[in-house]
């Protein structure tokens, strides 16, 4: 009787034992599959910043194109102004001839 009793107690331990080990498996497929869909998402988030920052980097490309531009533009417009200045000049000193001549 006693042996039964004992042993009865044990197949219960066991089963206890058995649905707690269980229980923590069943956890931990649930922790892994939490950390599998973090990572999916991580790995989405660091896609989607390589292309912005890929967006970004032609922006900023297109910007120095255009500054460049800007700039040669700038000098050109700083030639004329110095060619339209030598030619009022110029056209200055022929009203003078013109106001000496008798």
């Amino acid at each position: 009787m006693r042996r039964e009793k004992a042993l009865g107690r044990r197949e219960k331990a066991l089963k206890r034992w058995e649905k707690a080990l269980r229980k923590r498996e069943e956890a931990l497929e649930r922790r892994e599959e939490v950390l599998r869909r973090k990572k999916e998402v991580l790995k989405r988030k660091e896609e989607a910043l390589g292309k912005r920052e890929k967006a970004l980097k032609k922006r900023e490309e297109a910007l120095e194109r255009r500054e460049k531009a800007l700039g040669r533009r700038e000098e050109a417009l700083g030639r004329r102004e110095e060619v339209l200045g030598r030619k009022k000049e110029a056209l200055g000193r022929r009203k003078k001839a013109l106001e000496r001549r008798p």
